[in-house]
């Protein structure tokens, strides 16, 4: 009895794997704001737009950060050029000295707010007062979901939906 247990057991098993339903992949039309961000992320053809917060001169997307306390840190180091060489050849410049680094910044920020309108020699309307303050990135953020149409030269996005991706904490 169990033998045949046994190789019931293997037969199914084996069944499911050759009929693909035991490691299936989601169907990008399965997708919904719902779905796990394993699932959409597994899912072939498919990309997240997340947002970026700039740090050290560039822009590190929310997927790559994680928090810890009131800072962002970025979860990949970088390679970061110190000294770059100029060369006529190839007409562009060539770094020559770099170090990795990993990115570290703040969570608050400074931004500019409108505070006053008017028109400026009789055109349209602008900002003519600015005052700036402090505002905090939040760990929550949306990003969005698209389908890339595969076998096709110019690879066309067609955007599926929007979700809210919690930036880890550091481990």
């Amino acid at each position: 009895m169990e033998r045949l247990t046994v190789i019931l057991f293997a037969l199914i098993t084996v069944s499911l794997l050759f009929s693909g339903n035991l490691f299936a992949k989601s169907n990008y039309k399965d997708l919904s704001p719902e779905s796990s961000w394993r699932t959409i992320t597994k899912t072939d053809n498919i990309i997240v737009r997340y947002p970026a917060v700039p740090a050290a001169g560039i822009f590190v997307t929310a997927y790559n950060l994680c928090v810890d306390g009131g800072m962002f840190k970025a979860q990949n180091s970088y390679e970061a050029c110190l000294k770059w060489e100029m060369t006529f050849a190839e007409g562009t410049p060539k770094c020559i000295k770099s170090e990795t680094r990993r990115i570290v910044t703040s969570r608050v920020h400074s931004k500019d707010q409108c505070i006053e309108h008017g028109n400026v020699g009789g055109g349209e309307a602008m900002c003519t007062q600015v005052k700036t303050g402090e505002r905090l990135y939040p760990t929550t953020v949306t990003a969005d979901v698209y389908y890339i149409t595969p076998g096709k030269g110019d690879n066309e996005e067609k955007f599926l939906f929007s979700k809210a991706f919690d930036i880890p904490k550091c481990k």
